[in-house]
C-alpha cells in the first residue's frame, strides 16, 4: 500500500484518552488538539520549556514529519521531576521502578517505570515527571533500582527537579543550566504547482540499455543508435492535449533543441489503449522534426521497472512522461508532466557537472546528504534490475500466470544470466507448461551454477525419467542423495523410478523397498505419496499383502488429505493387488 501511494494509517486521527480515576478513560482528542489525521509514527513527551508540564513531539510518515506540540493548558497544578543516575546498574538507571508517595494522601502511590523507549522508534525524555495536581507535599520517592536494590529519598520539594544518585540518600537539586531553544510555530507549504509537471534529477545516474521501438512503418530501432548525445525519450498520446501542447513547443523550438545537442524520441502510447486515435497522422500536421514511433508493453514494462527501483511511490505512467538519457546511455532526469524546452536547455547544461554538484541539485529543497552518494555501477545496477524482474515472476507464478512469469524470468536472465534462483524458476514453470526440453535446460544450467543443488537435480532427475530417460534420471536423483542421504522426496522419486520402469529387476525392486520405507520413516508414515510408493515397491518385489497394507494406509490419508485424483489412482492399484494370488 505504500510503495502504491496508500498509507497504514492516515486519515485516521490521533486519539488522546484522560485518566478519570475510574472504571473508564475519557476520549478528550479533539479538544486537545493532538487529533491531527497525520500517518502517525512515534510520539516522545519531554518538558521542553520547563513550565512544569510535559510538551509534545510527534512524528509522521507523511507531512510535516515533524510536528511540536507545546503545553500551553492553564492550571495551578504542581510537579516533581527527577533524573536517575545509576552506579552499580547501567548509567540512565533504565528499568528503574519508581513510587511515590504524598503526604496526608495515606498509602496511595504515584508509580513510574523508566523505559529506554516509548511506543515506535521513539524515546521520551529521561526526567521522571510526576504530575502531582493539587499536592504540594512529597512524604518519600522510594526507587526500585535495576538488579533489585531498594532506595527512598526524603525532603522533596514540589515543583522542583532532582537528580538521584544510586547509593547516595540525599537527592541533588537541580536547576537548568541553560533555556531549551525557543521554537516558531511554521507552515509547511507544499511545492507549487507546475501545470501538473514534476522533475525529478537523479542523485546517482542509471544505466538506461537495450530499449526498441517500432516506427510508424514498423521498422523496429534502438535507442543505442542515438547514443553519444543527450535523447529525450517522450511518451505521449493522441488524446492528451497537453502532449500535444508539448510536441508543438519542441517542433516550434527545433533550432534551439538541435543546436544544444539534444535528440527527441516520441513515441506514441495510443496503440496501448482503446483510444483509436491516429498518432501519424497527428505529428505529420504539425511537422515534428524529431525521430518517432510506437511504444511497445515491454518498452513501458521496462522503463516502469527502472523508476519503481528508484522511487518508492509507484503510480501508473502517465502521460506526457520524459526521460532525459546522457550520451552515454544513462539516464539522468523524469519529467512527468509537460516539460518546457527552457528548462531542457537548463538541465543540458548540468550533464557535464561533477557528481557532488549533481546530487545537490537532486534535492527539491536547501539540504545536505547525511551520507556520501556512491554512483551505481552498470554491474550492480544489472542486478538490481534483474531482482526486481525476478521478483514479480514470482509473484506471477503465484498467481498462475505462467506465460508472463516467464517472461520476467527470462529478462532478468538477459540482465543477469548467473543468477541460480531465475534459472531454477524457470525451469519449473516450463515444467508445469509441459515444455520439458526447455526445462532440462535451466536445471542444467542451474546446476552448472550450483553443483550441490539437491532440489535442482531432482527436478532434473522427475523430468528425465518422464521423458523416459530412466539411466540419467537414476543418476540424478543417487548424486542428490550423495548429499543428502535423508531427503524423502529424492528416495521416494528414485524408488518410484527404479518400479515404474518396464521390465523392473528383482534388484531394483528390493532397493525401492528400501528407499520407500526409509522415506516413510522420515515422514511419519503420513504421506500417501510415499505410501503408495512403498505399495509399488512391494508388489513390485512378490510381496502382495504388504502392498496391500501400504495401498489401503495411502488410500485412507489421500481421501482424509482431499487428494482426490491420487485417491483414485492410489485405489485402482489396490485392486491389482489385491487380484494377484498370493505368495506361496
Amino acid at each position: 500500500m505504500i510503495l502504491e501511494g496508500g498509507s497504514l494509517s492516515g486519515r485516521e486521527r490521533h486519539c488522546l484518552f484522560l485518566n478519570t480515576r475510574g472504571q473508564r478513560f475519557g476520549n478528550i482528542s479533539g479538544v486537545s488538539g493532538l487529533d491531527f489525521p497525520d500517518d502517525g509514527r512515534g510520539m516522545a513527551v519531554v518538558d521542553w520549556d520547563q513550565d512544569g508540564d510535559l510538551d509534545v513531539w510527534l512524528s509522521n510518515r507523511t507531512g510535516p514529519q515533524v510536528r511540536f506540540m507545546r503545553n500551553d493548558t492553564p492550571s495551578d497544578a504542581h510537579f516533581l521531576a527527577v533524573r536517575l543516575r545509576g552506579l552499580s546498574c547501567n548509567r540512565d538507571g533504565i528499568g528503574a521502578r519508581l513510587e511515590l508517595v504524598l503526604k496526608n494522601q495515606g498509602q496511595h502511590k504515584l508509580i513510574k517505570t523508566l523505559r529506554a523507549g516509548e511506543g515506535y522508534l521513539s524515546q521520551s525524555s529521561k526526567w521522571i515527571h510526576f504530575g502531582l495536581g493539587s499536592s504540594t507535599e512529597i512524604d518519600r520517592l522510594t526507587v526500585r533500582w535495576p538488579g533489585g536494590e531498594t532506595q527512598s529519598f526524603t525532603g522533596l520539594s514540589a515543583d522542583r527537579r532532582y537528580r538521584l544518585t544510586q547509593g547516595i540518600d540525599m537527592a541533588e537539586a537541580w536547576g537548568p543550566r541553560r533555556q531549551s531553544p525557543a521554537l516558531k510555530s511554521s507552515r509547511l507549504d507544499p511545492p507549487p504547482a507546475d501545470g501538473g509537471s514534476a522533475r525529478a534529477w537523479l542523485s546517482a545516474r542509471v544505466p538506461l540499455e537495450g530499449l526498441t521501438y517500432s516506427e510508424f512503418g514498423d521498422r523496429e530501432r534502438s535507442l543505442q543508435e542515438f547514443l553519444g548525445k543527450p535523447v529525450l525519450l517522450n511518451l505521449w498520446a493522441s488524446w492528451c492535449p497537453p502532449c500535444i501542447q508539448e510536441l508543438g513547443e519542441f517542433s516550434r523550438r527545433q533550432h534551439v533543441l538541435r543546436q544544444s545537442g539534444l535528440s527527441i524520441v516520441a513515441l506514441s502510447v495510443d496503440e496501448l489503449g482503446d483510444s483509436g486515435g491516429r498518432p501519424h497522422e497527428l505529428l505529420t500536421r504539425i511537422k515534428f522534426p524529431f525521430a518517432s514511433g510506437r511504444a511497445d508493453p515491454w518498452l513501458l514494462h521496462r522503463l516502469e521497472m527502472v523508476r519503481n527501483r528508484l522511487f518508492a511511490w509507484r503510480q501508473p505512467f502517465a502521460v506526457p512522461t520524459s526521460f532525459l538519457i546522457d550520451a552515454r546511455g544513462w539516464l539522468a532526469a523524469i519529467y512527468t508532466g509537460p516539460v518546457t524546452v527552457d528548462q531542457l536547455l537548463k538541465d543540458l547544461n548540468l550533464l557535464g557537472e561533477p557528481p557532488e554538484q549533481l546530487q545537490t541539485r537532486a534535492l527539491p529543497f536547501k539540504g545536505r546528504w547525511l551520507t556520501s552518494i556512491t554512483p551505481i555501477s552498470k554491474e550492480q545496477w544489472d542486478r538490481d534490475l534483474a531482482s526486481a524482474y525476478y521478483n514479480v515472476g514470482l509473484d506471477l507464478t503465484r498467481d498462475g500466470r505462467l506465460q508472463q512469469a516467464v517472461d520476467q524470468y527470462l529478462q532478468a536472465l538477459a540482465l543477469n544470466p548467473q543468477d541460480a534462483n531465475a534459472h531454477h524458476n524457470l525451469g519449473a514453470v516450463y515444467a508445469r507448461q509441459g515444455r520439458l526440453s526447455q526445462a532440462i535446460a535451466q536445471y542444467r544450467q542451474v546446476l552448472r551454477l550450483r553443483p550441490e543443488s539437491v532440489q535442482a537435480r531432482s527436478n532434473l532427475g522427475v523430468i528425465l525419467a518422464q521423458r523416459g530417460d530412466r539411466e540419467e534420471a537414476v543418476a540424478q536423483f543417487r548424486a542428490a542423495l550423495g548429499r543428502r542421504p535423508d531427503h524423502p522426496g529424492v528416495l521416494n522419486a528414485l524408488a518410484t523410478t527404479l518400479v515404474t520402469a518396464p521390465g523392473v529387476s528383482r534388484g531394483d525392486a528390493e532397493e525401492a523397498v528400501r528407499l520407500a520405507q526409509r522415506a516413510c520413516e522420515l515422514t511419519g508414515y503420513q504421506e500417501p505419496l510415499i505410501l503408495d510408493t512403498l505399495a509399488m515397491a512391494h508388489a513390485a518385489a512378490g510381496r502382495n499383502e504388504k502392498a496391500v497394507a501400504a495401498a489401503r494406509q495411502a488410500l485412507r490419508l489421500a481421501r482424509e488429505n482431499g487428494q482426490t485424483q491420487l485417491a483414485a489412482g492410489i485405489r485402482r492399484r489396490l485392486q491389482s493387488y489385491a487380484q494377484r494370488p498370493r505368495q506361496p
